[in-house]
């Protein structure tokens, strides 16, 4: 008897209408996120604080791929490079920390898609003071001393 690949296995169950063990075989096989050594569930993390625990290097990518997240806080931290743009497409986001770090470039335009967001604090990093209109257009509370402005 042949055995079905996986991929073909999940094709079939969503074709089916088994999403309910596609979540099952989600938490059994494997849909995590390793950030800092850290391995984060997909479907689960909501949450990421990791505010004042000494990270350096730059903020992966793969930090897009926690799609429920509603907090991330990495404020305090020795964080540099650019702010990955997938931040952009976590729409469930509602508050984004990611001040006192030295993360330089500009706001990413992905950024206009947090329609969610209610709290963005940047200060203390090496910014570019451009912020795209279309984040602007989003109704969030806005601080930042670093930029010398606050709008909502």
């Amino acid at each position: 008897m042949k055995k079905l690949c996986p991929l073909f296995s999940i094709t079939i169950l969503t074709s089916w209408g088994c999403e309910g063990i596609l979540d099952s075989y989600d938490e059994h096989f494997g849909a995590t996120v390793n950030l800092w050594g850290i391995e984060y569930s997909v479907k689960n993390t909501i949450e990421l604080d990791l505010s004042n625990t000494g990270l350096t290097g730059s903020i992966p990518s793969k930090i897009g791929d926690l799609k429920n997240l509603e907090i991330i806080n990495l404020s305090r931290n020795q964080l540099n490079g650019e702010i990955p743009p997938e931040i952009g497409y976590l729409t469930n986001l509602t508050h984004l920390s990611l001040s006192d770090n030295q993360l330089n470039g500009e706001i990413p335009f992905e950024f206009g898609n947090l329609i969610n967001l209610e709290y963005l604090k940047l200060n203390d990093n090496q910014l570019t003071v451009e912020i795209s209109e279309n984040i602007c257009d989003l109704n969030i509370i806005w601080y930042s001393t670093s930029f010398g402005f606050s709008t909502r």
